[in-house]
């Protein structure tokens, strides 16, 4: 995991510090428009693909015909997230734009230019080993150097890598790989990918993918009392029979879910030294429970004993070390 925000830096050194880093991270050329020049970056890397969300001010990032004749083994489906369009200069083709929820393919040997006008500008980067795509596409001319409209299938790779860059340095191993295979699975659904490959991908992944990113908006949003069916089905654009048989399917239910999330998150904050002085009826509320009956009756019958002797039990054995 790579995370970098040029904020950081110091305003003296920033302008030339920020570009030698964007050129270094994205193998290309950058010319600020309107004086300075920065960037963040929260970028991940797997041998299955690399994800990464940026942000960066306007300017012309352009990849030069030395960079495409590096060898670059991968393509990158961006994917726009900002207010502005982002503008696409190819050779060969005609300059596009594309705005938010739109997408582009460049594959890693085409030169050409970005041009970001908004005052900060958002991309969903997904970098694919380039013979992953070819297995899947006869003929990637099809789809890469043209605009990608915006689509259910978009919108949700958004929302998973944003998710899964956020908690990334928490999650095991194992996880990371399931979720960088769903990433890339759902990648060739959205792209459109045929053959046996695309089929695998449909089977594999994409209830698996959308269940997924259910699961971290639900751990993101745990501590709000507001967390419901109908936030999460109006967040995901999904019916409430739809959310239902994705849960059904791990044979649990969304409201059993949440409960048992929110009592293991209590459970970490009754643990938790530097939340040792709060009452129990605060970690309770700090947890999303809005009723403390409901909160005892359900913790005892999860863990069989309140949550004052789960916390005196647990705090009791360190000191016994």
């Amino acid at each position: 995991m790579q995370a970098f925000d040029t904020s950081m830096i110091p305003a003296q050194e920033r302008l030339d510090a920020a570009i030698d880093c964007y050129c270094r991270i994205g193998r290309m050329d950058v010319e600020p428009r309107g004086g300075g020049f920065g960037f963040s970056a929260a970028i991940y890397r797997s041998p299955l693909a690399a994800v990464g969300k940026i942000s960066v001010s306007p300017c012309l990032a352009t990849r030069t015909r030395s960079h495409a004749a590096e060898g670059n083994e991968y393509d990158v489906i961006g994917i726009a997230t900002g207010d502005a369009p982002v503008e696409v200069r190819l050779p060969g083709h005609e300059t596009f734009f594309y705005s938010a929820g739109e997408a582009f393919l460049w594959t890693g040997d085409q030169s050409g230019t970005s041009v970001y006008h908004g005052a900060s500008n958002g991309l969903i980067n997904i970098a694919i080993p380039r013979v992953t795509l070819q297995s899947a596409f006869k003929d990637l001319s099809m789809i890469a150097g043209r605009p990608l409209p915006a689509s259910a299938q978009f919108r949700l790779l958004t929302h998973i890598v944003s998710g899964f860059l956020r908690e990334a340095e928490g999650l095991p191993v194992e996880t990371r790989s399931i979720t960088m295979q769903h990433v890339v699975d759902l990648a060739l659904v959205a792209l459109g990918a045929g053959g046996d490959l695309g089929q695998q991908a449909r089977l594999r992944g994409v209830r698996a993918v959308r269940l997924q990113a259910i699961k971290a908006d639900i751990e993101a949003s745990l501590r709000d009392i507001d967390l419901s069916v109908a936030a999460i089905t109006s967040r995901h654009h999904l019916s409430e029979r739809s959310l239902r048989a994705l849960f059904e399917q791990e044979g649990t239910s969304f409201r059993a879910y949440v409960l048992g999330r929110r009592l293991a998150l209590a459970l970490r904050l009754l643990r938790d030294p530097q939340r040792l002085h709060l009452p129990v009826s605060e970690i309770a509320y700090a947890s999303g429970f809005s009723d403390l009956s409901w909160f005892n009756r359900s913790f005892r019958r999860r863990f069989a004993m309140t949550p004052s002797e789960a916390r005196e039990t647990f705090f009791n054995l360190l000191d016994d070390r």
